[in-house]
């Protein structure tokens, strides 16, 4: 009798602790659900975005505090919806006694950081590690494939900053299937579309914003073509401050809008990328190319040059602006073809 009482306890228990585990999942995605945080600071400027941020991991530990030693309040699954509230680092100190060649002793201090965010729980607020987070994540329902992306904030995962990393989940087989690295553009601001070409599931458009004088932008194009995640084409732009040298790259995709096909600057149907304004920067489809629409990308590179005297320096119009001359404006059409971007002639 002893012994099915301890059973009928045991089995209560877990019960009990899997019911509040459940309800304690439920109240964070509820959380996620009931505000969303679209943008928050990068720079002093509001071009950061979080996209359906969710954990990455199997077992993400939420904490009381920012503190790996602080009580944990629940333990998240892979692709729980959270509402990120903030995020912040810690940095830790490791002493270790150490002696030199010369027999003496002496202290060596080591330092890590611990990157986190702070989330939102029905309680209050709680923190997670960061290398727990997909800050941006889209789930493509007709192939049952889920696109986890991660910023470069975590660290553990993009050691070196300016990067982010894209992890290809399938929900059917439940395991990962595909990695792309994009190396030297952070995930300022990332956008993704349905964009309807030939073989292509998703196009993912990251936008690394520089906001200082003599900043620039740099944008990286991702489709998931033909079961396989691929760099589609890159664009940056930068300048001097100290002269009128610049450089600027664009490209222009087909995407359908209002049931019409048009050339729409970096595929931005929703302005995203377009501070203060609503308005679309469309090119128009050249005549005397004869490719369907649908399949035709446009790519131009502008580069411009300070005009210098006998001393070097660069000479100055009336208004103070400085006086320069066009030195690259070389325009490319590209096809894709179901599998890969193709130069026309």
């Amino acid at each position: 009798m002893n012994k099915m009482r301890r059973k009928l306890l045991i089995i209560t228990t877990l019960f009990y602790l899997l019911a509040t585990t459940t309800l304690l999942k439920a109240q964070v995605e509820q959380q996620a659900a009931s505000k969303v945080i679209p943008f928050h600071t990068t720079e002093n400027t509001p071009y950061r975005n979080y996209v359906n941020p969710v954990t990455i991991s199997d077992l993400s530990k939420v904490y009381s505090q920012a503190d790996t030693n602080s009580k944990v309040l629940l333990t998240l699954d892979l692709n729980t919806k959270l509402n990120l509230l903030g995020e912040g680092e810690d940095t830790w100190e490791t002493a270790t006694e150490k002696i030199n060649d010369s027999g003496e002793k002496y202290v060596s201090k080591q330092y890590s950081i611990i990157n986190w965010y702070k989330i939102a729980i029905a309680s209050g607020e709680a923190y997670i590690l960061a290398s727990d987070i997909a800050t941006h994540s889209f789930t493509n329902d007709k192939n049952q494939i889920v696109y986890f992306i991660v910023t470069e904030y975590s660290t553990q995962h993009n050691p070196g900053g300016n990067s982010f990393t894209v992890y290809k989940f399938n929900k059917k087989k439940n395991l990962f299937v595909d990695t792309l690295v994009s190396k030297d553009i952070r995930g300022d601001v990332i956008q993704f579309n349905n964009i309807g070409w030939k073989n292509v599931d998703v196009l993912i458009h990251a936008k690394m914003i520089n906001a200082y004088c003599g900043g620039g932008e740099s944008d990286a194009f991702i489709v998931d073509a033909n079961n396989k995640l691929s760099t589609l084409i890159n664009t940056s732009s930068n300048a001097d401050d100290g002269s009128a040298d610049s450089y600027c790259s664009s490209v222009w995709l087909p995407m359908t809008r209002n049931n019409k096909v048009q050339l729409i600057a970096n595929g931005d149907t929703d302005s995203l990328f377009i501070a203060f304004s609503e308005k679309l920067n469309v090119y128009p489809f050249p005549k005397e190319i004869t490719v369907p629409k649908k399949e035709l990308v446009v790519y131009n590179e502008k580069e411009y040059k300070s005009i210098y005297n006998k001393k070097g320096e660069p000479l100055v119009n009336v208004d103070g602006s400085y006086k320069y001359k066009k030195t690259r404006d070389k325009t490319i059409y590209y096809r894709w073809n179901g599998k890969k971007l193709v130069k026309l002639k």
